[in-house]
């Protein structure tokens, strides 16, 4: 029986924080590299300062409408595809981009999901019943570890606070799509061997 695995958009599949940091520096001029960003909640880091979560979050939308976006690894598509012999991937955000926005992106990319869900509060994704959820987000990761759930955190920059304590049993951290194939596959009882059979098939 395939589980449900949620995954996250912004920063997990797809890349917006880079082009909506370059917007960001032409319209205000924020100084920030995305290497600097060592908090998610991004006005509370250096360079930001002045800049209201209202002026920045609108950002991320724009960026992904005018398809200055690409994904965080080239190799997601054909990742998802193999684990979707196992998993039902579906994806949960509280992107500001429109719906139909990312649909267009992930529809372009060739990445096929079972629906896309929409919160306020990141957190909230913790209510989900699912298998697994890979995510940038530490609170997020942290909430959905503690509800029981297998949470991956997908290393960035911003979440190295949580990659450094390792605390949670339910924790594992991705240091790319390879890694987030790998646990997962894993997770499921698929041997090295047996994915590179899958491999193997697809070529």
């Amino acid at each position: 029986m395939r589980k449900t695995l949620v995954l996250d958009f912004d920063g997990t599949i797809a890349n917006t924080w880079k082009p909506a940091l370059g917007m960001l520096r032409e319209r205000y001029g924020v100084s920030a590299s995305i290497n600097r960003i060592k908090d998610y909640n991004i006005t509370s880091n250096p360079g930001f300062e002045g800049l209201s979560y209202s002026q920045i979050r609108p950002i991320f939308a724009e960026v992904l409408r005018r398809d200055a976006v690409e994904l965080e690894d080239h190799t997601i598509p054909k990742r998802l595809a193999r684990l979707r012999r196992y998993y039902k991937p579906f994806l949960c955000t509280n992107s500001p981009a429109e719906k139909e926005d990312i649909s267009r992106f992930l529809r372009e990319n060739g990445i096929e999901v079972g629906y896309i869900a929409k919160f306020q509060d990141s957190c909230a994704k913790a209510r989900v019943r699912a298998g697994a959820i890979v995510d940038d987000n530490e609170e997020v990761v942290m909430a959905c570890a503690n509800a029981g759930m297998h949470a991956i955190l997908y290393s960035q920059p911003w979440n190295e606070g949580l990659r450094r304590r390792r605390s949670h049993k339910n924790i594992s951290i991705a240091n790319g799509w390879y890694d987030v194939e790998c646990i997962l596959m894993e997770r499921m009882g698929i041997t090295m061997g047996q994915r590179g059979r899958l491999m193997h098939n697809e070529r």
